[in-house]
């Protein structure tokens, strides 16, 4: 006999960047660290263009989350053997939930 599958959910909401409609005291990620971020501090640092953050959210609801924050690599902080002839812009994911 051919084993259940079992029926995974389908997210039908959206990826969009976090704005005061969102609930974020309904979020729980089950980490104080994350959620604190969330709620505390991610619209804080958009407003001084520190880092953006977006939400899988499905109206008010959200689900998940991610906040990018630009930064660079000057070519004289990197090993030579890499053989960089320019400043290089970078992106990182320093908080994710």
């Amino acid at each position: 006999m051919a084993p259940k599958l079992a029926l995974i959910p389908v997210f039908s909401g959206s990826i969009e960047p976090l704005a005061p409609a969102h609930d974020r005291r309904a979020f729980s990620y089950g980490v104080d660290t994350l959620n604190d971020y969330l709620r505390r501090f991610a619209r804080q640092h958009a407003g001084a263009n520190v880092s953006r953050t977006y939400v899988a959210a499905d109206g008010a609801e959200i689900f998940g989350f991610y906040s990018l924050a630009m930064s660079g690599i000057r070519k004289d902080s990197v090993n030579y053997s890499w053989q960089i002839l320019c400043n290089v812009a970078c992106a990182f994911l320093p908080r994710s939930g």
